[in-house]
């Protein structure tokens, strides 16, 4: 985890060289790291977890950053305000972002502003419509079929589908499990869904032993409650 966090800021400081090499910039003295990330609602625990993490590197490596936090709520208009915030307000040098709908929502902010913008998430598609943004964090193709290998050479499963949210990250997760198992059963609801019942109900019936799933937090109580 230590290593993890010195590799997190160094990717930032990097980040923030780069943008600078290109607008030919000097170097500053002090960097301002603006961070959007769930502090209310779904997700706050991580987003907590992550600032505590962010500042606990900054004091191992003492580097000489500024960490600017606002709250994305998991949503994207909170994200929106709190990048035109940090950024036309505090003039942020690097955006951070955690997970995939804050980092989505302000992608095009930090494109237009030519800032660069270090996102957690695995959403890849930003690499391609933004060259200011750098990925960190898992990846979604690469760690499922991973996970699909493992349970394939442990013979964890006999009929497997998966229940997940119609997003990017899950569709690239699918995509890597499909390398490994191509029979793989397919279910999908609308991200924010806290009702699984009838999707649930349809698995049993198709005799499924084992589902793959990515949610966040809100979702996984819910489901795991009525999977009960």
């Amino acid at each position: 985890m230590k290593i993890f966090k010195v590799i997190l800021i160094i990717t930032i400081i990097s980040a923030a060289l780069i943008g600078f090499n290109k607008l030919q910039e000097p170097a500053k003295s002090e960097y301002k790291i603006g961070v959007i990330a769930p502090l209310s609602g779904a997700g706050a625990i991580y987003g907590e977890s992550y600032l505590k993490g962010a500042e606990l590197a900054l004091d191992e490596t003492q580097a000489n950053i500024k960490l600017i936090k606002q709250d994305s709520k998991f949503e994207g208009k909170a994200s929106v305000d709190a990048a035109n915030f940090l950024l036309n307000v505090e003039k942020v040098d690097v955006l951070n972002t955690l997970f995939h709908l804050p980092s989505q929502s302000v992608s095009s902010i930090a494109k237009a502003q030519k800032t660069p913008l270090v996102y957690e998430a695995y959403t890849r598609s930003m690499l391609e419509s933004n060259p200011y943004a750098f990925k960190a964090h898992f990846d979604a193709i690469q760690g499922c079929e991973q996970l699909m290998q493992y349970a394939k050479q442990t013979a964890q499963y006999a009929k497997i589908g998966v229940l997940m949210a119609q997003t990017e990250y899950n569709q690239l997760c699918l995509q890597g499990m499909k390398k490994v198992e191509p029979n793989i059963q397919e279910h999908w609801y609308t991200f924010g869904t806290t009702d699984f019942k009838t999707l649930l109900t349809k698995m049993h019936n198709q005799d499924l032993d084992t589902f793959m799933t990515v949610m966040i937090d809100f979702e996984y109580a819910a489901m795991f409650k009525q999977l009960t």
